[in-house]
């Protein structure tokens, strides 16, 4: 499938490497997105390990380039790429109960890459339009962060060294319209 692919889709394709924002080699792409990627995981349908694809050097890293941008640009993955492999892994020994297990999903490691640098590339864009009350939608500032600043907050004006049951934390639902308030107790 993937090659059949490879050799029906046009050479002229839009690059998701080569943007107006940024442009990466295939050398850069290898250094950037297959190195952060970690050992020993194990491979999808393809049986397409991470080390597999450090070793092929710079010739398989054009091939893989190529196939990479040929799914960006015509917004379609094959299906052997978009097929994944489910495993249930006990939490406990003698697991029975569906809660005791643990689902993993096997999906290709050249699909994972393509979706890495997709994130990467909308991230900046996503987290400027995600708005603060979104907090814990984003990197570094969930509800722990706004627990923190709320504490720091109540010590600097209400004296500091207060026993924690001294401040209040009302939230309704973590959602995008939590509304925080502070009050002293009542000793």
């Amino acid at each position: 499938m993937l090659k059949t692919f490879l050799t029906t889709q046009d050479q002229n394709s839009a690059c998701i490497l080569s943007s107006k924002v940024q442009t990466f080699s295939p050398q850069k792409w290898k250094e950037r997105y297959i190195i952060i990627m970690r050992n020993g995981k194990a491979s999808g349908i393809d049986n397409i390990s991470k080390e597999m694809l450090q070793a092929m050097g710079d010739f398989g890293m054009n091939i893989l380039t190529v196939m990479c941008n040929k799914m960006y640009h015509n917004i379609h993955i094959p299906e052997d790429l978009r097929t994944s492999i489910f495993k249930l892994l006990p939490k406990k020994q003698r697991a029975v109960d569906c809660s005791n297990f643990r689902t993993i999903s096997l999906m290709c490691h050249t699909l994972k890459l393509l979706l890495t640098i997709i994130l990467r590339r909308i991230s900046d864009k996503i987290n400027r339009g995600v708005g603060r009350e979104q907090a814990q939608f984003r990197k570094n500032s969930g509800k722990r962060e706004a627990i923190f600043c709320l504490r720091n907050l109540t010590e600097k004006y209400l004296g500091p060294g207060l026993p924690p049951h001294s401040v209040g934390l009302i939230a309704d639902h973590v959602t995008d319209t939590t509304k925080l308030s502070v009050a002293r107790m009542e000793r």
